[in-house]
């Protein structure tokens, strides 16, 4: 298991040549599932009866929690930051007018359709739902989803744990919750100062009774790493973090904890989260 943890976090060097052609992310991520221990096993479920609110991939909920921007749209809203940092010649970031991004980085109308579905039952972390009808692409194992309930607009972070055939024509999927406030943002490199490739990322806020507790949902790219320090952008600030812990492994994305490198910045996240919190419902178009 730590293997299969570390071939995901590490360089294309680390692994054999037979581990590059074979153990794909998403078998990866199988192994995980099988053989790590989740949060959705390990609490009771009980019966519960509502209707559910998903939709699918990271962009689509960077899209979503940006008030139906596309991540460029996101980013050019803080033209004052671009304009006082500098940087506005400068800027590259992904969006689906890049033709050099693959098929599957586009935001096309299936990624913004949100799906509506029935609640089986609920466990201290998760659901377990019923899904008919026709099955969206992005509809796999490991994928980040942003779910709602219908009375609480409230998005709520989310990935798909595992999926099984059910009578009827339908599926049942469990669903685990990752987080309960979840906000988009924007990461990069520090050494790309050349051009400035952010990427779309999403913050995370889960509430303890002494503390709050942070973490990053970032694509799974070969570019971020454990032990690794970048810039995090939230709104119209950018601040130097460090990656710490890679929480979650999947094909499509990577859950990290994370420090930041001046504490005195904390004020801006705390800042940043108040200002968001009240905009983070469901906004279907």
């Amino acid at each position: 298991m730590e293997h299969i943890n570390t071939t995901i976090i590490q360089d294309e060097n680390y692994i054999s040549k037979v581990e590059k052609q074979f153990l794909t992310p998403a078998l990866k991520f199988h192994v995980q599932n099988v053989l790590g221990t989740t949060s959705e096993r390990r609490h009771e479920r009980y019966e519960y009866s509502a209707q559910l609110k998903i939709c699918f991939s990271l962009l689509a909920a960077h899209y979503f929690l940006s008030h139906s921007k596309t991540f460029s749209e996101s980013l050019l809203t803080y033209q004052k930051f671009f304009l006082h940092s500098d940087l506005s010649n400068r800027i590259t970031v992904l969006d689906q007018n890049d033709l050099s991004l693959p098929p599957n980085r586009l935001l096309d109308r299936e990624c913004k359709q949100v799906y509506h579905t029935e609640v089986l039952d609920i466990s201290l972390n998760g659901y377990r739902i019923r899904w008919t009808g026709d099955t969206p692409r992005s509809l796999r194992t490991g994928e980040f989803i942003l779910v709602s309930e219908t009375i609480n607009q409230k998005w709520k972070g989310a990935v798909v744990r595992w999926i099984k055939q059910a009578s009827n024509k339908s599926l049942e999927l469990g669903l685990e919750v990752l987080g309960q406030d979840v906000f988009a943002c924007a990461v990069r490199l520090q050494a790309d100062l050349q051009n400035m490739n952010y990427q779309p990322a999403l913050f995370i806020q889960n509430c303890q009774l002494e503390n709050n507790e942070y973490s990053l949902i970032l694509p799974n790219l070969s570019i971020f790493k454990e032990k690794q320090n970048i810039q995090l952008r939230l709104a119209d600030h950018e601040m130097k973090i460090r990656l710490e812990k890679a929480l979650l492994i999947t094909q499509s994305f990577i859950q990290f904890s994370f420090n930041l490198i001046n504490s005195e910045q904390q004020l801006l996240i705390e800042d940043f989260i108040f200002d968001q919190s009240d905009h983070s419902s469901l906004g279907e178009t």
